[in-house]
């Protein structure tokens, strides 16, 4: 069986439009030089928009996401100059502030045989301003093979492991794999939450795998399972002390130093929960060997600007549940951006077509999660509406607008009854 190149990064964008050089100037840290372009890429955006534009998604999403895939592209030209394009996209799924985009090559693209698309929100009753957006692709073309990319986004705060422990139990009972849709239908384009934004392509329909699929979890059988995104988990299960940001790690310290960024990682709080199995049950980490992630004032020349009131931590993680032999490459941390107080972290990997995992979930899917997400969708769209009016310029010069000619037909009707 053929293998696939896979690519993931995780991004917390802070509400901002991404500036798609800067991006695509370091997107592909993890490559050698030499090597090829991936053959699939998924890109996990956490606080990918402001709540408004988030929540209320659609067209009002689109901007945000585009500068996401401009990023993409410009770094691929980069690296293959000689090409138009090398990526096409193969779906996006956005849920309140979390998105999901996943691309393929576009020598590649004609294999993708299905897609399915999942969400769930955990943050305030149910909403999208934490939660988790998922892509399921199944490849034909001797390939054979089922790829899980899930995007996350849980719980803050380092007191809130237990909070962020419950928010994975969620993701795993509610984030649902619904209807399989034959790649390049264009009746599957274009949902309340802007997914699945299928481009169109025709796959080779071969095998029994396309078409209507029952609904299915997280940890049904692929090829590998993906779970990356702003995780949360801290160094500490305490805020900094005030004066506890004068021993933070410093590019200068070195390994001896009691204060390198390493005697950090011994305090993780994803690490020991994964390996109490309260967390990411049967998944896997490439060894970390970049610096924290979070919280950053400002990029910096060789010096770390760290917020003071944040243990400095490693919240943006890549995930992954694969078969055992595939072959795990560079896993890095990308430079500060101006834009964000986390720094963008990516991982290449490869896996090979026909095999499968097989770990049993650790909670079984709830009955109600339909209802459950179509009830906090309602309600993300009211607060995307107040968010909007109150929020934006827009929406309060509309908001005036109407409030003014209220006032108008009331005077106008008080005189005509005087």
């Amino acid at each position: 069986m053929a293998s696939l190149s896979i690519y993931l990064l995780t991004f917390n964008c802070a509400r901002n439009l991404i500036d798609p050089p800067a991006l695509a100037a370091s997107l592909f840290t993890s490559l050698p030089p030499s090597s090829p372009l991936p053959d699939v890429i998924a890109l996990s955006l956490q606080e990918v928009a402001p709540i408004a534009e988030s929540f209320l998604g659609g067209a009002r999403l689109v901007p945000y996401l585009a500068r996401a895939a401009d990023a993409l592209r410009l770094a691929a030209e980069t690296r293959e100059p000689e090409r138009d394009e090398v990526y096409a996209p193969v779906a996006t799924k956005a849920v309140g502030m979390t998105a999901l985009m996943v691309f393929a090559r576009e020598d590649l693209v004609s294999t993708v045989k299905w897609v399915q698309t999942a969400g769930v929100g955990v943050g305030l009753w149910g909403m999208g301003n934490k939660g988790a957006a998922g892509v399921r692709v199944g490849f034909g073309g001797g390939r054979d093979a089922v790829l899980t990319f899930v995007g996350a986004h849980l719980a803050p705060m380092e007191r809130n492991t237990a909070r962020r422990n419950h928010d994975w139990e969620d993701i795993v009972r509610g984030l649902v794999f619904d209807t399989r849709v034959a790649f390049g239908d264009g009746a599957a384009k274009g949902t309340d939450e802007a997914a699945p934004l299928l481009d169109h392509h025709d796959g080779d329909g071969g095998g029994d795998e396309g078409g209507a699929g029952k609904p299915t979890g997280l940890y049904e059988p692929a090829t590998a399972i993906f779970f990356f995104g702003d995780l949360n988990y801290r160094t500490s299960d305490e805020r900094p002390s005030p004066d506890a940001h004068a021993h933070f790690p410093h590019p200068a310290h070195t390994p001896d130093n009691p204060q390198h960024w390493t005697h950090l990682l011994s305090h993780d709080q994803l690490t020991r929960e994964r390996r109490t199995r309260r967390a990411l049950h049967g998944f896997s980490e490439a060894p970390i060997t970049f610096p924290p992630s979070y919280k950053h004032l400002r990029p910096g020349e060789g010096v770390w600007h760290w917020a003071p009131h944040r243990w400095p931590s490693w919240c943006d993680r890549v995930l992954f549940l694969t078969p055992a032999g595939e072959e795990v490459g560079g896993y890095a941390s990308l430079p500060v951006m101006a834009s964000s107080d986390h720094q963008g972290v990516v991982l290449a990997v490869g896996v090979k077509g026909g095999k499968r995992v097989a770990v049993s979930a650790p909670w079984g899917v709830r009955r109600d999660w339909r209802e459950r997400r179509a009830w906090a969708r309602r309600r993300e769209v009211l607060v995307g509406v107040l968010a909007y009016l109150v929020l934006t310029g827009e929406g309060r010069a509309v908001l005036a607008g109407v409030l003014g000619g209220a006032i108008v037909a009331w005077w106008a009707f008080s005189r005509v009854l005087a």
